[in-house]
């Protein structure tokens, strides 16, 4: 007589990618948007000494925090909406749009972007080539396999 026993695999938790995590903590966010007022800070202009030199300098006031408030005394909102079209703020499914062209093209993320689309591709053309495996078994038998510092030390500033 035979046993067959079943085995179930147990299904171990998996980090979320990152673009989801990114996108709950977006829609967490909206919606503490229509839950918490808006709130207000005033600042001032604190002086300081640095090389005999008094400079001047913009800071919180931390005992300052007060609700903003509409003419009828009520606690404003500023609600992020679901979509969002025209002169508005952006909705909750614009975020990605507005976050990568907002601002000028030198300081934003669509510089960062491309920077590294274009490093992503450049090392990919050299890995798909070989040429680094290649360079690196050539070492390999020029020193006849045996193990030096010096070698080490040689292909490490590479990729640094």
């Amino acid at each position: 007589m035979s046993v067959v026993t079943e085995s179930k695999t147990a299904r171990k938790w998996a980090m979320p990618d990152t673009l989801v995590i990114i996108f709950f903590v977006a829609i967490l966010t909206s919606i503490a948007t229509w839950v918490v007022p808006v709130g207000m800070f005033d600042s001032q202009e604190v002086q300081y000494q640095v090389d005999g030199q008094t400079k001047t300098r913009k800071v919180v006031d931390p005992h300052s925090f007060r609700i903003v408030t509409n003419e009828a005394g009520e606690a404003q909102y500023h609600r992020v909406q679901f979509f969002t079209t025209g002169d508005e703020r952006p909705g909750l499914m614009n975020f990605p749009f507005e976050g990568l062209t907002s601002g000028s093209k030198f300081g934003t993320a669509v510089g960062i972007i491309m920077f590294m689309l274009v490093i992503g591709g450049a090392f990919g053309i050299v890995m798909r080539t070989g040429t680094v495996d290649n360079g690196i078994l050539a070492l390999i038998r020029h020193t006849r396999g045996q193990r030096s510092p010096v070698y080490s030390g040689a292909i490490c500033p590479l990729f640094r």
